[in-house]
């Protein structure tokens, strides 16, 4: 269900329950006319029966959009799956932990498709959290794909440039600054080790990212690289999520393979 739906069926409920609410007030203390308490207690059982409405209508949206993507799901080889227990969402999620955008670490995973036997070794997954601005809340939604590469690879992560970057910078601490300006322009590079990025980094892959989607975000670490999207994609869109992640990995030079860290 996506946070416009579920804006939308929360205020449908707000306001249902907002007239009934008025309506049975009116009713009830109405000086003129004299209502049998029956009509208070219709009213009543009506609102309740609207909320189980609601309810059962948002668990079979649920339920399609889960049926959905695990459909999708399938032409990679993939098993869907949710996880009822807090354990089970940490084991699952802590390849990843060190993605730290992701908030509530494990306790955000929402589903997750792998295969058992490890092949194909791509992972897709999906985590969720609410950030609360005082007022309002808002839920924040990341699509990973995720693929193997050789665990001492160092952390990298490439991410939108944006003025905070800029401003950093000009104080001396900007980041990797690299031959193609379009690249630097739009690209923050935050690496551990920058002559691992500076060969991860090559020029065709520099001309590449500058034309990759501007939801996408790239990291390596922990033997993973990841693709991630800012958002709830929809099942039909994991196709293209796919392709960034595997098209990434096939533009790194073969030479990193064998990438030995520094003492």
């Amino acid at each position: 269900m996506t946070a416009r739906s579920r804006k939308r069926r929360y205020l449908l409920v707000s306001m249902t329950a907002a007239i009934m609410i008025v309506v049975t007030l009116a009713v009830t203390t109405s000086q003129s006319v004299r209502v049998p308490v029956v009509v208070g207690a219709a009213v009543t059982f009506g609102f309740v029966l609207l909320i189980v409405a609601i309810s059962k209508g948002s668990k079979a949206a649920a339920s399609k959009q889960a049926a959905a993507f695990a459909e999708a799901c399938v032409p990679f080889g993939l098993t869907y799956s949710t996880f009822a227990k807090l354990e089970e969402k940490d084991a699952a999620f802590a390849p990843f932990t060190h993605l730290s955008h992701l908030r509530t670490g494990g306790k955000g995973l929402a589903w997750m498709a792998r295969n058992p036997a490890g092949q194909p070794p791509l992972v897709l997954l999906q985590h969720r959290y609410v950030v609360s601005t005082g007022q309002t809340t808002v839920q924040v939604t990341h699509t990973l794909a995720a693929l193997p590469c050789p665990v001492t690879w160092p952390p990298l992560a490439l991410t939108p440039e944006h003025l905070g970057h800029r401003i950093a910078g000009m104080l001396g601490k900007g980041d990797l600054r690299l031959e193609n300006d379009e690249f630097n322009r739009r690209w923050f590079v935050d690496a551990d080790d920058e002559d691992f990025a500076a060969l991860l980094l090559s020029p065709e892959m520099q001309t590449w990212l500058v034309d990759v989607p501007k939801w996408a975000t790239f990291h390596i670490g922990r033997g993973q690289i990841v693709c991630a999207a800012k958002k709830a994609l929809k099942p039909d869109a994991l196709a293209d999520l796919v392709a960034l992640c595997e098209e990434f990995a096939g533009l790194i030079v073969p030479e990193l393979q064998a990438w030995i860290p520094r003492a």
